[in-house]
Protein backbone atom coordinates (compact mmCIF):
# COMPACT_ATOMS: atom_id res chain seq x y z
CA UNK A 1 0.00 0.00 0.00
CA UNK A 2 1.48 3.32 -1.00
CA UNK A 3 2.22 5.99 2.05
CA UNK A 4 0.75 10.02 1.50
CA UNK A 5 4.32 10.81 0.61
CA UNK A 6 4.75 8.04 -1.93
CA UNK A 7 0.81 9.30 -3.33
CA UNK A 8 1.95 12.95 -3.61
CA UNK A 9 4.98 12.44 -4.80
CA UNK A 10 3.27 10.40 -7.83
CA UNK A 11 0.23 13.15 -8.15
CA UNK A 12 3.79 15.50 -8.66
CA UNK A 13 5.42 13.63 -11.04
CA UNK A 14 1.92 13.13 -13.08
CA UNK A 15 0.74 16.54 -12.57
CA UNK A 16 4.37 18.27 -13.93
CA UNK A 17 4.86 15.52 -17.07
CA UNK A 18 0.95 16.84 -17.93
CA UNK A 19 2.20 20.27 -17.63
CA UNK A 20 5.29 19.96 -19.76
CA UNK A 21 3.24 17.99 -23.03
CA UNK A 22 1.16 20.44 -23.18
CA UNK A 23 2.61 24.22 -22.46
CA UNK A 24 6.15 24.06 -23.03
CA UNK A 25 7.15 26.39 -25.66
CA UNK A 26 8.07 24.14 -28.19
CA UNK A 27 5.12 21.65 -27.92
CA UNK A 28 3.68 22.19 -31.04
CA UNK A 29 6.86 20.34 -32.51
CA UNK A 30 7.28 17.30 -30.37
CA UNK A 31 4.98 15.12 -32.29
CA UNK A 32 6.58 15.10 -35.81
CA UNK A 33 9.79 15.34 -34.29
CA UNK A 34 9.48 12.29 -32.12
CA UNK A 35 8.12 10.08 -35.16
CA UNK A 36 10.84 11.87 -37.52
CA UNK A 37 13.64 10.88 -35.04
CA UNK A 38 11.62 7.04 -34.16
CA UNK A 39 11.74 6.91 -38.15
CA UNK A 40 15.23 7.79 -39.00
CA UNK A 41 16.53 5.38 -36.71
CA UNK A 42 14.46 2.54 -38.34
CA UNK A 43 16.23 3.80 -41.39
CA UNK A 44 19.75 4.29 -40.21
CA UNK A 45 22.20 1.58 -42.13
CA UNK A 46 21.89 -2.18 -42.13
CA UNK A 47 25.29 -2.15 -39.83
CA UNK A 48 22.94 -1.10 -37.09
CA UNK A 49 21.83 -4.54 -35.62
CA UNK A 50 17.76 -4.91 -34.65
CA UNK A 51 18.57 -4.88 -31.40
CA UNK A 52 20.23 -1.61 -31.06
CA UNK A 53 17.26 -0.19 -32.88
CA UNK A 54 14.81 -1.58 -30.79
CA UNK A 55 16.44 -0.58 -27.71
CA UNK A 56 16.51 3.16 -28.93
CA UNK A 57 13.28 3.54 -30.21
CA UNK A 58 11.40 1.65 -26.87
CA UNK A 59 11.62 4.70 -24.72
CA UNK A 60 9.66 6.67 -27.76
CA UNK A 61 6.72 3.92 -27.48
CA UNK A 62 5.75 5.06 -24.03
CA UNK A 63 6.31 8.59 -25.14
CA UNK A 64 4.19 8.22 -28.59
CA UNK A 65 1.84 6.00 -25.84
CA UNK A 66 1.57 9.02 -23.94
CA UNK A 67 1.13 12.03 -26.24
CA UNK A 68 -1.50 9.93 -28.43
CA UNK A 69 -4.02 10.70 -25.10
CA UNK A 70 -3.59 14.65 -25.33
CA UNK A 71 -6.10 15.66 -28.06
CA UNK A 72 -3.52 18.34 -29.72
CA UNK A 73 -1.09 15.79 -30.05
CA UNK A 74 -3.18 13.43 -31.36
CA UNK A 75 -4.44 15.94 -33.78
CA UNK A 76 -0.52 17.10 -34.74
CA UNK A 77 0.19 13.32 -35.53
CA UNK A 78 -2.73 12.92 -38.13
CA UNK A 79 -1.75 16.24 -39.85
CA UNK A 80 1.74 15.03 -40.11
CA UNK A 81 0.87 11.69 -41.31
CA UNK A 82 -1.13 13.32 -43.85
CA UNK A 83 1.82 15.96 -44.81
CA UNK A 84 4.18 13.23 -44.95
CA UNK A 85 2.00 10.97 -46.99
CA UNK A 86 1.55 14.08 -49.56
CA UNK A 87 5.41 13.89 -50.12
Amino acid sequence: MLHLIDRQLIFCVSFQREHLFKTHPMVDRLSAALVSVFVGIEMTGQGVEFEHKFRYRQPMYVALEYIWRIDSHRDALKVFQISVSAD
